[in-house]
């Protein structure tokens, strides 16, 4: 079974303008979700999926470029997950988890915890 863990980011955000960006104890949301893939060790590949040029940048200071994948202005904007999340259609997996870009206190033990587990269930 090949799991896999992604992050979406966007600038573009109704209630908190650019909130991926803003300083955030004395770091962003993006660099925090970007640290925490890095940290993952339970995950057959991690990914990082964005539109705005920052963001990709801010994600390559903790991941390599291979692991970085550029949506386009449609996936970044959409609110049809579908659309959002049709980056991922050229990567090899049987599961993915798609961790909330927001969370920033989510621990990477916490994310591996849950890979872990669902590794050992005989639900799918």
């Amino acid at each position: 079974m090949k799991l896999i863990a992604i992050v979406n980011a966007r600038l573009k955000s109704t209630r908190c303008k650019e909130k991926m960006i803003r300083s955030f104890a004395d770091t962003t949301l993006v660099d925090i979700a970007a640290k925490r893939l890095a940290g993952l060790e339970n995950f057959d590949g991690v990914y990082f999926g964005a539109h705005e040029n920052q963001l990709l940048a801010i994600a390559g200071r903790s991941l390599p470029s291979n692991l970085i994948r550029q949506r386009t202005a449609e996936m970044a904007n959409s609110e049809d997950m579908m659309v959002a999340f049709s980056w991922i259609r050229d990567i090899d997996f049987d599961y993915c988890m798609w961790i909330n870009s927001c969370h920033a206190h989510l621990k990477p033990a916490t994310v591996d915890k849950a890979a872990e587990v669902f590794r050992k269930s005989p639900y799918r």
